[in-house]
């Protein structure tokens, strides 16, 4: 995977040299395109997901993320097969973890063979905006993206900001409203509210400064 290939000494792809800059040094905001709509539509909210197989894996223990609700999903994934999605899928549908989900960014699945099928079947009647194609996983390019940070995903547009600027609080259309990042939990730390987690591929870059309180992880490396 590409995070292995910078951890071994190879050369990023600019793309991607340029996307994880804009995450770890705050450029706000960037972009990430996405290349098919799937369900039409508009959301802001806070940044969550992040790998398929880890999600299901956490979802119900101390360790698990932030739930959907009031929020964008991304989601990846590499060398599962379409059951295999289907059932990490139905699995987080079951535990509600998608309850009020404002929308969904579909990144790369790579080696998933026909997963698309399984996506659309499984996330489009959850009436949200959907978006998929997004450079964001495995492959290359692989695009970062911020965790825990306000995000707005236009499926029209075929694109999701990221560094939205705004209240932390998240609308739907039907008038709902929630606080933002009560608090993220990742491995046994309990980190500070609105705490951003990047997803990105930049092992080489320079590590931050003490106390910053960034955390910088690559794409379906572990927690």
């Amino acid at each position: 995977m590409p995070a292995g290939e910078l951890l071994g000494g190879a050369a990023p792809d600019a793309p991607s040299a340029a996307a994880a800059r804009d995450a770890w040094f705050g450029a706000e905001p960037w972009t990430v395109p996405g290349t098919r709509t799937l369900v039409s539509g508009r959301a802001t909210g806070t940044l969550v997901g992040g790998n398929l197989a880890l999600l299901a894996a956490t979802v119900g223990t101390p360790y698990a993320p932030p739930d959907a609700a009031c929020g964008v999903v991304v989601l990846e994934d590499v060398h599962e097969p379409p059951y295999r999605v289907d059932r990490m899928l139905t699995q987080l549908l079951q535990a509600r973890w998608f309850d009020g989900v404002l929308g969904i960014a579909l990144g790369q699945l790579t080696g998933c063979g026909g997963a698309d099928e399984v996506l659309v079947e499984r996330l489009t009647p959850l009436g949200a905006p959907v978006l998929a194609g997004l450079a964001v996983g495995h492959g290359r390019p692989q695009l970062s993206v911020v965790l825990g940070d306000r995000v707005d995903l236009d499926a029209d547009a075929q694109v999701l900001r990221q560094g939205v600027s705004g209240r932390p609080a998240h609308c739907r259309s039907d008038g709902w409203v929630r606080t933002a990042c009560p608090g993220l939990r990742v491995s046994s730390v309990r980190l500070a509210p609105c705490l951003p987690l990047v997803l990105a591929s930049a092992a080489t870059l320079p590590s931050p400064s003490p106390g910053s309180g960034s955390v910088l992880l690559a794409i379906g490396g572990g927690w």
